[in-house]
């Protein structure tokens, strides 16, 4: 049962989109334990702000609305165990997000950059001649200060595909 007349409006986000992370990383092995190199990392949301009645009738959509995170920063992967054909690693990754889209914050920007992280905790890779697949299971966080929280626990899992020179 609704309560609301049909006067009263009110805008909600709906029919959310998510471009999920696309990253492109590239890494010197300096020994069979020790690498270093870079990465950037993209990812974005976009949604509809509807305006409702108080019966639920849509009276206006707006689709452009949107955000997006891209993150470049300097890696560091440690290869705790190497074989020709299977490799276990840990990495950190400390650097710079960059956020914007449609939308302002607190302050009126609509891009901002602050601090960012991501961690590996355990990565396998499969190797074959100069081919690869691999999993991370980690963390990416992007937050400047505690009341702006841009990605938090984001890149839990990463998947990659790439080939070794």
């Amino acid at each position: 049962m609704n309560v609301l007349p049909d006067t009263y409006t009110a805008v909600y986000a709906e029919n959310f989109r998510y471009t999920q992370h696309w990253f492109v990383e590239y890494q010197y092995r300096f020994n069979r334990w020790f690498s270093l190199g870079g990465m950037i990392d993209g990812s974005g949301v976009l949604w509809d702000n509807v305006t409702r009645t108080g019966s639920g009738v849509e009276q206006n959509r707006d689709v452009n609305h949107s955000l997006y995170n891209i993150i470049i920063m300097p890696t560091v992967y440690f290869t705790y165990f190497h074989h020709e054909y299977v490799s276990l690693h840990s990495g950190l990754g400390v650097g710079m997000d960059i956020n914007g889209g449609t939308e302002t914050d607190y302050k009126g920007r609509k891009t901002v950059c602050a601090p960012a992280v991501n961690l590996t905790l355990f990565g396998v890779r499969a190797n074959y001649k100069s081919w690869f697949a691999g999993v991370d299971l980690g963390a990416m966080i992007a937050m400047n200060g505690g009341q702006n929280i841009y990605q938090f626990g984001s890149r839990l899992i990463s998947i990659s595909t790439g080939v070794t020179f």
